[in-house]
């Protein structure tokens, strides 16, 4: 009876799948993997829902792998997914090409990660879809989408998915004021780059007054002090210059850090010093 029970369960992959989820569950890789492997190699993509199937199976592997190893072990997992469910035109085309997104923005592939996002956005407009995810997801595609244009020095689009971005974080219950300090952060970021400074000084100082002042948040604290300082010195407004260069030197040092930041700040301020 034992063999008979090894034999079905070894042959059913909804049992192999449930396995697997069970291990990954409890942290243990080597056993999810061995079971999603056998589950796998018993699914045989011969109609639509064994095709979704395997998809979601690779999704699970990918997810895996991101948990327990890395993005690049979990690409292929998710590139074998999103081919199958292009095949059927399924739904969770989309979380595959997030997912694949994911991958590429991990590794600083902006471009396809860029490739990806826009492909899920695409899909999510085409299918009347918007409804289907969460605000927290959806979010987190405007996000990092906006994230990927500003490393890629594209700051108009960077600062367009920024404000999808704070829409949706603004409705967020319980208030994400973190998550909220973070992306006004970035935005004040895209718009200094973009040289709109009067906008970037709006989000920086937006971003200070939503993080607290504890000692984990200086860091935060000392980049906003940065990146006004680097507003007004661009602005020939010396006196602010000097008042947030000082709150962010003051910050750096109180966290411990010297950076490229810290040290262009400490030259700036030697010189005001000198010449006055």
């Amino acid at each position: 009876m034992a063999g008979i029970y090894f034999y079905r369960q070894t042959h059913d992959p909804e049992r192999l799948i449930s396995q697997a989820a069970k291990f990954a569950c409890r942290g243990d890789f080597q056993n999810a993997e061995k079971y999603y492997r056998l589950a796998e190699k018993t699914l045989v993509p011969q109609n639509d829902y064994q095709i979704e199937r395997l998809a979601e199976l690779y999704l699970d592997l990918g997810n895996l792998y991101t948990d327990f190893k890395d993005s690049k072990t979990a690409r292929p997992e998710y590139e074998k997914a999103e081919k199958l469910l292009a095949k059927i035109h399924s739904p969770m085309h989309i979380v595959a090409n997030v997912n694949l997104a994911a991958t590429y923005l991990s590794t600083e592939d902006y471009v396809r990660a860029i490739h990806y996002y826009l492909a899920a956005l695409d899909e999510i407009k085409q299918r009347n879809a918007v409804s289907n995810f969460s605000n927290t997801s959806l979010n987190d595609i405007y996000g990092n989408l906006a994230l990927c244009f500003l490393h890629h020095g594209e700051f108009s689009q960077a600062i367009i998915f920024f404000h999808k971005s704070l829409e949706l974080i603004t409705k967020f219950q319980p208030p994400a004021l973190e998550l909220e300090a973070r992306t006004d952060y970035h935005l004040a970021c895209a718009y200094r780059e973009a040289n709109s400074l009067t906008a970037a000084e709006t989000y920086y100082l937006r971003a200070l007054n939503l993080s607290d002042s504890g000692s984990e948040k200086l860091r935060f604290r000392a980049v906003n002090y940065w990146g006004l300082f680097k507003v007004f010195q661009q602005q020939n407004k010396i006196s602010e210059a000097i008042k947030y260069g000082q709150l962010a030197s003051d910050s750096y040092r109180r966290c411990s850090v010297s950076d490229s930041k810290s040290k262009e700040i400490e030259g700036w301020l030697r010189k005001q010093r000198l010449s006055r």
